[in-house]
C-alpha cells in the first residue's frame, strides 16, 4: 500500500486537517446503518462463512471512499492509500491461541 501525499496549498481540506492535528487531537469512529437483510441467505446457499463474506463487502466499500484511506505520514504530512486491507483474528481452536492477519 503506497501512501500518497497530498499537496497542503492545494487541498480544500487542509485547514481542518491542521486543526485536528495540532490543536485537537482525535479518533473518528464511523457508524453507519447498513441492510444486510439477503446476505445471511447468500452466505448459507454459498456454503460460506458470514464474517468473511461481511469483511469483504465493508473493505471493498471503504475502498471505494478516499476520505476512509486518509491518514498522516511519517513526517506528519495528510496522504491517501490506494488502498487499505482489513486486519482481524483467527481463533485455533487446538491451542487456544489467535493469530492476526
Amino acid at each position: 500500500m503506497k501512501l500518497n501525499e497530498i499537496d497542503m496549498t492545494a487541498w480544500e481540506r487542509s485547514s481542518h486537517f491542521s486543526h485536528f492535528m495540532k490543536g485537537t487531537r482525535c479518533v473518528i469512529t464511523v457508524t453507519a446503518e447498513t441492510d444486510i437483510t439477503g446476505l445471511p441467505e447468500y452466505v448459507k446457499r454459498g456454503a460460506l462463512k458470514f464474517y468473511p463474506v461481511f469483511t469483504y463487502i465493508i473493505s471493498k466499500t471503504i475502498n471505494g471512499r478516499r476520505e476512509f484511506k486518509l491518514s498522516a505520514g511519517a513526517g506528519g504530512a495528510p496522504g491517501y492509500y490506494d488502498r487499505v486491507d482489513p486486519s482481524y483474528i483467527i481463533f485455533h481452536r487446538e491451542t487456544e491461541t489467535v493469530t492476526q492477519t
